[in-house]
């Protein structure tokens, strides 16, 4: 949120008109909470994801269009 007011600042519109712009970019429609990231993260490190290496986990809400 605090980014979304420092853009809102800078460009002179509102933190929900900035909060809105990126929120339209995301095909989830929403912004990913702090938990989710955190969730991939331990779900990595956990046993489940004992095998993965050298991989790039895009945990954006489909955001990212193609491999990187």
């Amino acid at each position: 949120v605090q980014l979304a007011v420092a853009k809102a600042e800078r460009s002179g519109t509102t933190k929900e008109s900035v909060l809105e712009e990126w929120r339209s970019g995301v095909p989830l429609r929403r912004i990913g909470l702090p938990e989710e990231v955190a969730a991939a993260v331990v779900w990595l490190c956990s046993e489940q994801g004992a095998y993965i290496t050298g991989v790039t986990l895009a945990v954006d809400g489909g955001r990212t269009r193609a491999s990187l």
